[in-house]
């Protein structure tokens, strides 16, 4: 199915499964965050990057979720999702195909570039919950 459908029928049900948009002040922010102009494209518009999924719990955005197609790998939505998550400054992400989840922690860095915290990554079977 496509992208569109796949977050319909698979993602969106995890998501909520894991208590977003569900438990009192958790977001799922949908096609949001502009963070880039984008390209300008023949037609002279600008083409924005958006991230498919931020979830935000109390205020504060904790993770962007980069959705693909449940036709293509997981791995698809590595690179966008860590694009996502630095441009945003968000620690942690995803990639879905709605049937497999690969979350990312970004790490965190000194102020001189060392990470402080190492990044990792690793399949998981489902989303963490807002407090966690």
């Amino acid at each position: 199915m496509n992208e569109a459908q796949t977050r319909l029928n698979k993602i969106d049900p995890k998501l909520r499964d894991a208590g977003w948009g569900i438990v009192p002040g958790s977001k799922i922010l949908v096609e949001q965050s502009a963070f880039a102009p984008g390209r300008i494209t023949t037609t002279g518009h600008k083409n924005p990057k958006k991230a498919d999924y931020i979830l935000e719990y109390k205020g504060q955005k904790l993770a962007v979720i980069e959705a693909k197609s449940d036709e293509k790998d997981v791995a698809e939505g590595v690179g966008q999702a860590k694009l996502y998550a630095d441009a945003l400054k968000i620690r942690y992400t995803y990639s879905t195909n709605g049937d497999d989840i690969w979350f990312i922690d970004m790490g965190v860095k000194s102020g001189k570039g060392e990470y402080i915290i190492p990044s990792k990554e690793h399949d998981i079977d489902h989303f963490p919950t807002p407090q966690h």
